[in-house]
């Protein structure tokens, strides 16, 4: 059953947000992940410089910050109206 305080007509702002929020960070985590195994595979074959080491480790830790700022917006309670009671 749909929830109808969440798709009421106020609300829908709050969903689009925590909805692009949940977006984003599955983008993120996908990034993530494609570049830490690139960086396995560099280092597996031997091909790894200290430069692509430092910027993996930027790219992993500006995901992590990333993801736990779209973490905190979309887990926000929802905004008290009481439009959804009429």
């Amino acid at each position: 059953m749909i929830n109808k305080r969440l798709v009421s007509l106020g609300e829908k702002k709050y969903v689009y947000g925590v909805v692009a929020c949940q977006w984003g960070s599955m983008v993120l985590n996908s990034a993530m992940i494609f570049r830490l195994a690139y960086q396995l595979r560099q280092m597996y074959l031997g091909r790894a410089t200290a430069t692509e080491v430092a910027v993996t480790v930027a790219i992993l830790v500006a995901v992590m910050l990333l993801r736990s700022l779209f973490r905190s917006i979309s887990h926000r309670p929802l905004p008290t109206t009481d439009s959804w009671r009429r």
